[in-house]
Protein backbone atom coordinates (compact mmCIF):
# COMPACT_ATOMS: atom_id res chain seq x y z
CA UNK A 1 0.00 0.00 0.00
CA UNK A 2 1.46 3.65 -1.14
CA UNK A 3 2.30 5.41 2.07
CA UNK A 4 0.31 8.54 2.91
CA UNK A 5 2.06 12.17 1.85
CA UNK A 6 3.47 13.99 4.55
CA UNK A 7 3.08 18.09 5.00
CA UNK A 8 6.38 18.24 2.91
CA UNK A 9 7.83 16.17 0.63
CA UNK A 10 11.53 14.85 1.60
CA UNK A 11 14.92 16.63 0.60
CA UNK A 12 15.17 14.30 -2.60
CA UNK A 13 11.48 15.42 -3.58
CA UNK A 14 12.51 18.91 -2.79
CA UNK A 15 15.51 18.53 -5.12
CA UNK A 16 13.30 16.90 -7.55
CA UNK A 17 10.28 20.14 -7.42
CA UNK A 18 12.96 22.93 -7.58
CA UNK A 19 14.19 20.83 -10.68
CA UNK A 20 10.79 21.07 -11.84
CA UNK A 21 10.66 24.65 -11.44
CA UNK A 22 13.41 25.63 -12.86
CA UNK A 23 12.53 23.53 -15.85
CA UNK A 24 9.18 25.63 -15.84
CA UNK A 25 11.32 29.21 -15.92
CA UNK A 26 14.38 27.72 -18.51
CA UNK A 27 11.52 26.39 -21.24
CA UNK A 28 8.67 29.01 -20.84
CA UNK A 29 8.75 32.45 -21.38
CA UNK A 30 6.86 32.65 -18.42
CA UNK A 31 3.29 31.50 -16.40
CA UNK A 32 0.73 34.42 -16.08
CA UNK A 33 -2.13 34.08 -13.82
CA UNK A 34 -5.49 35.47 -13.24
CA UNK A 35 -7.71 35.20 -9.76
CA UNK A 36 -6.94 34.37 -6.74
CA UNK A 37 -4.10 31.33 -5.82
CA UNK A 38 -4.86 29.53 -3.08
CA UNK A 39 -2.61 29.66 -0.11
CA UNK A 40 -4.98 26.89 1.69
CA UNK A 41 -5.40 23.25 0.66
CA UNK A 42 -8.03 23.28 -2.24
CA UNK A 43 -8.57 20.32 -4.84
CA UNK A 44 -7.12 22.29 -8.04
CA UNK A 45 -9.17 20.85 -10.66
CA UNK A 46 -7.90 21.94 -14.46
CA UNK A 47 -8.01 21.17 -18.12
CA UNK A 48 -5.62 19.07 -19.20
CA UNK A 49 -4.23 19.72 -22.68
CA UNK A 50 -0.79 20.40 -22.75
CA UNK A 51 2.46 18.35 -21.39
CA UNK A 52 3.25 21.04 -19.62
CA UNK A 53 -0.10 21.82 -17.25
CA UNK A 54 0.79 19.89 -14.09
CA UNK A 55 4.45 21.52 -14.02
CA UNK A 56 2.76 25.10 -14.66
CA UNK A 57 0.43 24.28 -11.64
CA UNK A 58 2.62 23.01 -9.25
CA UNK A 59 4.87 26.01 -9.84
CA UNK A 60 2.64 28.68 -9.26
CA UNK A 61 1.05 26.78 -6.22
CA UNK A 62 4.42 26.72 -5.01
CA UNK A 63 4.98 30.60 -5.52
CA UNK A 64 2.22 31.29 -2.62
CA UNK A 65 4.14 29.05 -0.18
CA UNK A 66 2.02 25.38 -0.99
CA UNK A 67 3.80 21.78 -1.38
CA UNK A 68 0.98 20.88 -3.47
CA UNK A 69 0.76 17.03 -4.98
CA UNK A 70 -0.93 15.85 -7.85
CA UNK A 71 -3.09 12.92 -8.94
CA UNK A 72 -1.79 10.72 -11.35
CA UNK A 73 -2.70 7.49 -12.83
CA UNK A 74 -1.48 4.19 -11.63
CA UNK A 75 0.32 3.78 -15.19
CA UNK A 76 2.03 6.76 -15.50
CA UNK A 77 3.32 6.31 -12.01
CA UNK A 78 4.74 2.70 -12.96
CA UNK A 79 6.18 4.87 -15.90
CA UNK A 80 7.84 7.65 -14.32
CA UNK A 81 9.04 5.94 -10.82
CA UNK A 82 10.47 9.43 -9.59
CA UNK A 83 7.18 11.10 -9.39
CA UNK A 84 6.93 8.81 -5.80
CA UNK A 85 9.54 11.25 -4.19
CA UNK A 86 7.30 14.34 -4.43
CA UNK A 87 4.44 12.01 -2.99
CA UNK A 88 2.34 11.99 -5.94
CA UNK A 89 -0.97 9.89 -4.70
CA UNK A 90 -2.48 7.06 -6.99
CA UNK A 91 -5.61 7.54 -8.79
CA UNK A 92 -6.50 4.02 -7.56
CA UNK A 93 -5.81 5.34 -3.63
CA UNK A 94 -8.31 8.27 -3.64
CA UNK A 95 -7.93 8.13 0.52
CA UNK A 96 -4.35 9.40 0.36
CA UNK A 97 -5.69 11.93 -1.94
CA UNK A 98 -7.95 12.98 1.00
CA UNK A 99 -5.26 12.32 3.90
CA UNK A 100 -2.94 15.01 1.96
CA UNK A 101 -4.86 17.52 1.72
CA UNK A 102 -6.08 16.76 5.57
CA UNK A 103 -2.70 17.13 5.81
CA UNK A 104 -2.37 20.49 4.78
CA UNK A 105 -0.94 20.03 0.93
CA UNK A 106 -3.61 20.92 -2.03
CA UNK A 107 -4.08 18.29 -4.69
CA UNK A 108 -3.61 19.19 -8.52
CA UNK A 109 -5.96 16.93 -10.51
CA UNK A 110 -7.17 16.88 -14.73
CA UNK A 111 -10.75 15.72 -14.44
CA UNK A 112 -10.90 14.77 -17.53
CA UNK A 113 -8.78 11.94 -16.71
CA UNK A 114 -6.36 11.93 -19.99
CA UNK A 115 -4.53 14.64 -22.57
CA UNK A 116 -7.11 15.91 -24.67
CA UNK A 117 -6.41 17.98 -27.75
CA UNK A 118 -6.29 21.99 -26.43
CA UNK A 119 -9.85 22.69 -27.51
CA UNK A 120 -12.96 22.71 -24.81
CA UNK A 121 -13.44 21.04 -21.89
CA UNK A 122 -13.84 17.75 -22.26
CA UNK A 123 -16.04 15.52 -19.42
CA UNK A 124 -15.32 15.49 -16.37
CA UNK A 125 -15.32 12.50 -14.50
CA UNK A 126 -16.52 13.05 -10.76
CA UNK A 127 -13.49 12.01 -8.42
CA UNK A 128 -12.33 15.46 -7.83
CA UNK A 129 -15.43 16.27 -6.25
CA UNK A 130 -16.11 13.40 -3.93
CA UNK A 131 -11.95 13.96 -2.73
CA UNK A 132 -12.67 17.99 -1.64
CA UNK A 133 -16.16 17.33 -0.14
CA UNK A 134 -14.40 13.98 1.77
CA UNK A 135 -11.44 16.22 2.95
CA UNK A 136 -13.53 19.30 3.75
CA UNK A 137 -11.85 21.66 1.12
CA UNK A 138 -12.51 23.82 -1.36
CA UNK A 139 -12.56 22.73 -5.26
CA UNK A 140 -11.17 25.31 -6.96
CA UNK A 141 -11.90 25.36 -11.16
CA UNK A 142 -9.07 26.08 -13.32
CA UNK A 143 -8.13 26.87 -16.84
CA UNK A 144 -5.26 26.43 -18.44
CA UNK A 145 -3.34 27.02 -21.69
CA UNK A 146 0.21 26.30 -23.34
CA UNK A 147 0.65 28.85 -26.19
CA UNK A 148 3.29 30.43 -28.49
CA UNK A 149 2.47 33.45 -29.73
CA UNK A 150 4.81 36.34 -30.73
CA UNK A 151 7.90 35.11 -28.14
CA UNK A 152 10.19 33.03 -28.46
CA UNK A 153 9.14 30.78 -25.97
CA UNK A 154 5.61 28.86 -25.17
CA UNK A 155 3.32 31.69 -22.34
CA UNK A 156 1.41 29.89 -20.38
CA UNK A 157 -2.11 31.26 -18.58
CA UNK A 158 -3.68 30.15 -15.58
CA UNK A 159 -7.09 31.38 -15.05
CA UNK A 160 -8.23 30.32 -11.27
CA UNK A 161 -11.80 30.59 -10.23
CA UNK A 162 -13.67 30.96 -7.44
CA UNK A 163 -14.67 27.69 -5.65
CA UNK A 164 -17.60 25.67 -6.96
CA UNK A 165 -19.95 23.06 -6.33
CA UNK A 166 -19.02 19.69 -7.86
CA UNK A 167 -22.00 20.02 -10.47
CA UNK A 168 -20.86 23.31 -11.30
CA UNK A 169 -17.43 22.44 -12.10
CA UNK A 170 -17.44 21.70 -15.77
CA UNK A 171 -18.93 24.71 -16.76
CA UNK A 172 -16.91 26.56 -14.94
CA UNK A 173 -13.78 25.26 -16.30
CA UNK A 174 -15.61 25.30 -19.94
CA UNK A 175 -16.57 29.56 -19.47
CA UNK A 176 -12.91 30.11 -18.29
CA UNK A 177 -11.34 28.67 -21.02
CA UNK A 178 -13.99 29.85 -23.36
CA UNK A 179 -13.29 33.49 -21.97
CA UNK A 180 -9.03 32.50 -22.17
CA UNK A 181 -9.22 31.10 -25.96
CA UNK A 182 -11.41 34.83 -27.31
CA UNK A 183 -8.85 36.56 -25.52
CA UNK A 184 -6.08 35.00 -27.33
CA UNK A 185 -7.87 35.26 -30.74
CA UNK A 186 -7.60 39.16 -30.53
CA UNK A 187 -5.15 40.44 -27.83
CA UNK A 188 -1.58 41.97 -29.09
CA UNK A 189 0.52 39.07 -29.73
CA UNK A 190 3.54 40.34 -28.10
CA UNK A 191 1.60 41.29 -24.71
CA UNK A 192 0.60 39.53 -22.28
CA UNK A 193 -3.47 38.93 -22.04
CA UNK A 194 -5.16 41.76 -20.00
CA UNK A 195 -6.18 41.02 -16.68
CA UNK A 196 -3.41 38.17 -16.09
CA UNK A 197 -0.26 38.95 -14.08
CA UNK A 198 3.37 37.42 -14.80
CA UNK A 199 3.64 34.76 -11.31
CA UNK A 200 6.45 32.81 -12.38
CA UNK A 201 9.38 34.12 -15.39
CA UNK A 202 10.81 32.66 -17.44
CA UNK A 203 12.91 33.18 -20.72
CA UNK A 204 13.35 36.56 -22.60
CA UNK A 205 13.29 36.22 -26.51
CA UNK A 206 16.69 36.65 -28.69
CA UNK A 207 15.45 39.72 -29.47
CA UNK A 208 14.30 41.00 -26.25
CA UNK A 209 17.64 40.22 -24.96
CA UNK A 210 19.77 41.96 -27.56
CA UNK A 211 16.84 45.08 -27.82
CA UNK A 212 18.29 45.52 -24.46
CA UNK A 213 21.52 45.32 -25.45
CA UNK A 214 21.22 48.06 -27.58
CA UNK A 215 19.89 50.92 -25.49
CA UNK A 216 22.12 53.49 -24.60
CA UNK A 217 23.35 53.18 -21.29
CA UNK A 218 22.68 56.17 -18.91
Amino acid sequence: MPSVPSRRPAAPGQALLFCFDQFVRLSMAGVWVRGSVPREPVVWAMNHHHWWDAFASGSVLRTAGQHPTVLVSDRNLASFPLLKLIDAVPAAHAEHAVESLQAGRSLVIMPEGAMLPPASVGPVRGGAGRIAAAAGVPLVPVALRVVIRGRQHPEVYVDVGDPVAPADLHARMSEALAAMDEALATAPVTEPLPGFRLTVAGRSSVNNRLQALARPRR
